[in-house]
């Protein structure tokens, strides 16, 4: 766990040096900062999750657990907040010429994650198996070169992959 106002460093800086030293090294950002910037330069340089420190104990621990087992998490109104920026970029020319990237089927995937639902959920909300999910979750990553749904969603976000209103 990292705060990004930590004392004597921008944790925002340490993010790709410690991406550097340990590549498989999970970092779960829990700050006040609320601010746009902060998150999306989080997620860009490779957080697996962003947190504020108004999260309950349980929301943190699950959102540690979820992290360390490969997964990502994003506090409900970090996920509202990205979600309004998608809203918001989003223009009336509809789908991008790279929608075709990503089956109907890992789009869906991609807006749950957006929504901020972790695999478990996507998977009882479509009604198939983790295992399911977690294929298509592994697909989208590949697909787009990243490695965590935080960076999923900014990808989808800066080249257009979502076609409707998420």
């Amino acid at each position: 766990m990292l705060d990004i106002r930590s004392p004597g460093a921008d944790g925002l800086d340490t993010i790709p040096e410690f991406r550097r030293i340990a590549r498989d090294t999970r970092i779960l950002i829990l700050t006040q900062s609320s601010q746009e910037e902060d998150i999306l330069r989080a997620i860009s340089v490779g957080a697996a999750g962003y947190l504020l420190k108004s999260t309950t104990l349980d929301e943190q621990i699950s959102s540690i657990r979820a992290v360390a087992n490969g997964g990502a998490s994003l506090d409900a109104g970090v996920a509202k907040l990205i979600l309004h920026t998608l809203k918001s970029i989003q223009t009336g020319g509809g789908a991008s010429d790279q929608s075709s990237l990503l089956t109907d089927r890992e789009l869906q995937v991609l807006s749950l994650l957006a929504e901020g639902l972790v695999k478990k959920e996507i998977a009882q909300k479509l009604l198939v198996s983790y295992f399911t999910v977690d294929t298509h979750v592994g697909r989208i990553y590949q697909k787009l070169d990243i490695n965590n749904a935080p960076s999923a969603v900014l990808r989808a976000h800066r080249i257009r992959l979502f076609p409707y209103n998420v």
